[in-house]
């Protein structure tokens, strides 16, 4: 279920975009020997087999040698490009001799070579001794042949790269123009797995064809690069555009021509495989320019690594000039190459030009080994801190630490810096009665600071004393630093805040930071008005500081919109299983009632075909009261395929699923299914049985629409993960009646007119999504957006969020999450606490507080549309209508999905961060107290 932020979809383009090239490239893939002139430069990388898919591990075959192609090649236009021009294959028992020859057009009218010429070989090392390179040269008189250098030969099969240099004039050539260059496995007693030959000189082409493995790669000559769609209708143009351009004489250009498109894309890739050392980090540089552009990215596929890694680097969002992008990556183990693709999806328009790869010098990056992966350790901000002002420095000397306030917690970083508008004695917050309320700061420490504490020196008290909230109601988290991956299938970490963990005495070194996080639930009966009281700051070796704390109890209560629902995935049913902990029914309570303090209002448990964990998960939610739906994951083709003994695999149609017997048990099955959750008391329940379906043809999708029917069929109404809207398109008339569709709303005002013109066609609901996907987690934005403003304004029925503890386990031998890091787990909404108990089951994280943020921002919103309606029905038009539009002045400042930039850092604020939103707010609050005067 984890995707690219905004983009849920990487994994599916990962498998896709191979998939793609076949199609879209039929050159290339019908014939592997066809010459295409003044195209194809440096690179030869065809070894006896076409493209390869990505589950094969690259040219994995103990053969000779085989080299190709045997026609001839034309003279490229530009110096510096040496193409081949035929080979001969000589073998034996022992082993084998190719020749190449190669053209000699950079020889002068005495066949001399003007330039040293570079030879660079890619090899997978099976040999049980050296292979010898030798060249035709003029070295010596009657001596013709000449070794140039040694294949080592230690047998471990490892790729490896051999670079050999011919000095200028050594070269002989034939009289036909050729100079001969041959690989020699004769002796060695094996075979010779070869990637890849290139043979260039040593000044660099002006073609930019990407020779090396460093170099510039413009988009001058067509041969390096390819285009490539999805799906076949063609919603992108991808081409090279003369008349804009950051250097050379044209760029890349990326165009989206179907504004309703939602998941199609365009992009251009690197024809040829770049050679990449494993465990080495590169630097990616190019120049991007862009028109109102959303979804454009830059994604890295690693070539001959078994674990199908892959990076990927989003473009800045919007309109601007020319802006140099500029990401660090590291090659997973066993790496031998890499392809670039630069990708366009959504809407508006890029151009990309300059590009440029390059091996990092050693120890420039930090890196970090876990297990068999090599990690490099990236900053999250764009930029760091400006520099702490002289002046707050000098004020706080003598206390040695700087209190502050980030407004965003997701900004906030181990070496953070205050800034002078954050510098605080006090803190500010205001709420309704029974609701959660949050504050939170910082210390940066001007030196060590040691066993730092914090706790509530007094009760919240109101305003003339006759009320107060117990300090000891108050709960104070820390907030926890750690590294994550910053992205699912890659290698590169960050440092971000996360997990809230419990107050405890910390060290804080000079020049870095921790933060606290405050929180408590006003009570129902709270009487409004304003309260304050006092928080220490007590350290071991520097003097004590307070500060104050001053809270607004509002004068009304929030009501809950009974029609929409928030649904995360529980993974309940994990939690039954003894892999980590057994959780009992006294901890799984508590487990389920942390949900609904959070906001949650209905759930999804994936049961995966199991009746008894189904019947528990269906019994648990009726105790607990949810109001939304209970949504399984089964899978009635799996029942049936098992039934007639024969292996089932997720995503397959089967020739046996269009049997009507087939057809039937999984009808029964559904039936069967249905006894099992309404015996357990719940009457309305949903089959989730795909998801993420990206594609409208193929099996998954012939499959989604078999399922389709089959539930309609039984009776059975589904909830289905679609984002895309051409699957949708094609499944509506299936789904009539009997249909929640999770879709990507928030994209764009366009895009949600045509989900909600199907919605009401075809009578199904619609729900957006947030969670813990790739890049999202460590702040209260982005998912407080989602689940609360964003929400409200794509007129979704309800959000879903991904996901809650699945699996997110301490690793084992792991005795406290402090002897881990986030390299380790994966990301989840919270984490089990290190002692279960029916007391305390989880450790929060900042997303998930995002989450009840988001909850209670749309319960604002609806708040105050309650309060308009009253006002309406008292003859308070004027009333009502000032207050409305201020609310759509208000919904309308909130940029739509596509338009929201996310902010990490000062260089990169975001134009709708938490502060925006606390604003947002208070403004609706203030109207609802208005309108509450005027009502009563």
């Amino acid at each position: 279920m984890k995707c690219i932020n905004n983009s849920f979809q990487a994994v599916f383009f990962f498998g896709l975009f191979w998939l793609v090239l076949a199609a879209a490239l039929p050159a290339v893939a019908e014939n592997h020997l066809a010459i295409n002139p003044g195209h194809e430069t440096g690179y030869f990388e065809d070894f006896g087999k076409p493209d390869l898919q990505p589950t094969d591990d690259d040219f994995e075959w103990f053969m000779p040698i085989h080299l190709g192609p045997r026609e001839a090649w034309e003279k490229p236009a530009h110096e510096g490009e040496i193409t081949f021009r035929a080979t001969k294959i000589e073998t034996n028992l022992n082993g084998s001799a190719a020749s190449i020859y190669c053209k000699a057009f950079l020889f002068d009218k005495n066949m001399r070579s003007l330039k040293p010429v570079c030879v660079e070989i890619r090899y997978k090392d099976v040999l049980p001794a050296p292979a010898v390179v030798s060249a035709y040269c003029r070295v010596a008189p009657g001596r013709d042949w000449d070794e140039i250098g040694r294949l080592e030969g230690k047998n471990d099969g490892a790729w490896k790269t051999a670079k050999l240099e011919i000095p200028p004039g050594n070269l002989l050539a034939d009289k036909d123009e050729n100079y001969v260059l041959k690989i020699d496995t004769s002796g060695t007693g094996g075979s010779f797995v070869v990637d890849w030959v290139k043979m260039h000189t040593n000044v660099p082409s002006a073609a930019g064809t990407g020779e090396g493995e460093t170099g510039a790669m413009g988009f001058e000559t067509e041969g390096f690069w390819g285009f490539a769609h999805y799906p076949a209708r063609h919603d992108y143009e991808v081409y090279f555009d003369e008349t804009i351009k950051h250097g050379g004489v044209r760029s890349l250009a990326l165009k989206n021509v179907d504004k309703a498109s939602t998941v199609s894309w365009g992009g251009c890739f690197s024809r040829n495989r770049m050679p990449a050392t494993e465990k080495t980090v590169y630097r990616i540089t190019f120049y991007a320019k862009a028109e109102d552009s959303s979804d454009s990215r830059l994604q890295v596929y690693f070539g001959g690594q078994p674990a199908k890694q892959m990076e990927v680097f989003p473009m800045p969002e919007g309109t601007y000039d020319w802006r140099k992008m500029q990401f660090a990556l590291i090659t997973p183990a066993q790496t031998c190459n890499l392809r670039l693709y630069f990708m366009k999806g959504e809407g508006g328009k890029t151009w990309i030009d300059d590009a440029q790869l390059e091996k990092t010098a050693e120890g420039e990056y930090q890196t970090m080994t876990r297990g068999k992966n090599t990690y490099v350790i990236l900053p999250r901000a764009e930029q760091a801190d400006p520099a702490l002002d002289e002046n707050i420095k000098k004020i706080n000397e003598k206390t040695g630490y700087i209190v502050y306030a980030r407004e965003n917690p997701r900004s906030f970083y181990p070496d953070s810096i205050p800034q002078p508008g954050e510098i605080t004695g006090g803190l500010k917050t205001f709420a309704c009665p029974g609701q959660y309320a949050s504050v939170w700061f910082m210390i940066h420490a001007l030196k060590n600071i040691e066993s730092v504490r914090v706790a509530f020196a007094s009760d919240l008290v109101r305003d003339g004393g006759d009320y107060a909230v117990k300090r000891g109601d108050i709960t104070i988290k820390h907030i926890t630093f750690w590294l994550r991956k910053r992205y699912a299938l890659g290698l590169a970490a960050q440092i971000i805040p996360e997990m809230l963990k419990k107050n405890q005495p910390v060290n804080i070194l000079p020049g870095k930071n921790e933060g606290f996080w405050l929180q408590l639930k006003i009570p129902e009966d709270a009487p409004a008005g304003k309260y304050s009281s006092k928080i220490s700051v007590n350290c071991a070796n520097a003097p004590e500081t307070t500060i104050a704390f001053d809270m607004e109890i509002l004068p009304f209560q929030l009501e809950k919109p009974s029609a929409i629902n928030w649904a995360a995935w529980s993974d309940l049913s994990e939690r039954y299983k003894d892999k980590h902990h057994v959780y009992t029914d006294e901890e799984l309570v508590k487990y389920l009632q942390d949900m609904k303090d959070y906001g949650i209002t209905a759930i999804f448990d994936h049961t995966y075909n199991n009746f008894e964990a189904t019947a528990r998960t269906a019994r648990l939610f009726k105790t607990m009261g949810f109001k939304g739906p209970l949504a399984l994951l089964h899978w009635p083709d799996a029942y049936a395929m098992k039934k007639r003994g024969k292996e089932w695999k997720y995503g397959v149609m089967y020739p046996e699923m269009k049997n009507p017997d087939f057809q039937q048990d999984a009808i029964d099955y559904l039936k069967a299914l249905d006894v099992v959750v309404k015996n357990a008391g719940v009457q309305e329940w949903y089959l989730h049985p795909y998801g993420e379906l990206n594609y409208d043809a193929g099996g998954w999708f012939e499959r989604a629409e078999w399922m389709s029917q089959i539930a309609g069929r039984a009776g059975t109404r589904l909830w289905l993960t679609l984002y895309p809207l051409a699957p949708l398109q094609k499944l509506c008339p299936h789904l009539s009646g009997a249909i929640n569709v999770m879709a990507t709303l928030g994209g764009r005002a366009k895009t949600r007119e045509i989900y909600h013109d199907l919605a009401e066609k075809y009578n199904f609901t619609l729900y957006s999504l947030c969670g813990t996907y790739t890049g999202q987690e460590g702040g209260l934005m982005p998912d407080r957006y989602y689940s609360g403003f964003q929400l409200y304004k794509s007129g979704a029925r309800g959000c879903a969020v991904w996901t809650w503890q699945r699996p997110g386990m301490i690793p084992r031998g792991k005795k406290t999450w402090a002897e881990s890091d986030g390299l380790e787990v994966d990301t989840c909404m919270a984490y089990p606490a290190l002692e279960i108990s029916g007391r305390e089951v989880q450790i929060p994280t900042l997303q998930l507080e995002g989450v009840r943020e988001g909850v209670d921002d749309y319960c604002h919103v609806y708040t105050l549309e309650q309060w308009i309606k009253r006002a309406d029905e008292k003859g308070l038009v004027r009333d009502a209508e000032t207050a409305r539009e201020k609310l759509e002045e208000i919904i309308a400042s909130i940029p739509w999905g596509k338009e929201r930039s996310a902010g990490n850092s000062y260089s990169q604020p975001g134009n709708f961060n938490n502060a925006k939103a606390r604003e947002c707010r208070r403004q609706i609050a203030d109207e609802i107290i208005k309108l509450k005067q005027l009502v009563k």
